[in-house]
């Protein structure tokens, strides 16, 4: 029979696998999000002449806002994400 510090045993390790899980998906999406970003970027900057796009708040196809020093700060929001990551892993 399946004693309960077994049950507990085994449950705590189940949390334990999940959180690795995650902390990986974390990991990966914000490298993902922070490639997307700028790679958005680098294609406003090519078509920055337009009026159009600097009319926007965000540059378009990202989450980086259209301002002085929006990528900067979207950038370190993204390591700051995986340091966090990291450090918890």
């Amino acid at each position: 029979m399946v004693t309960r510090r077994a049950i507990l045993f085994a449950g705590l390790n189940a949390v334990r696998c999940i959180s690795i899980i995650s902390l990986i998906l974390v990991f990966a999406s914000t490298v993902l999000v922070m490639v997307h970003n700028i790679e958005a970027v680098n294609a406003f900057l090519g078509h920055a002449d337009t009026s159009d796009a600097q009319n926007c708040d965000y540059i378009e196809g990202s989450t980086v806002p259209n301002q002085p020093a929006g990528v900067f700060w979207a950038v370190v929001s993204s390591l700051l994400i995986e340091f966090q990551a990291i450090i918890l892993f």
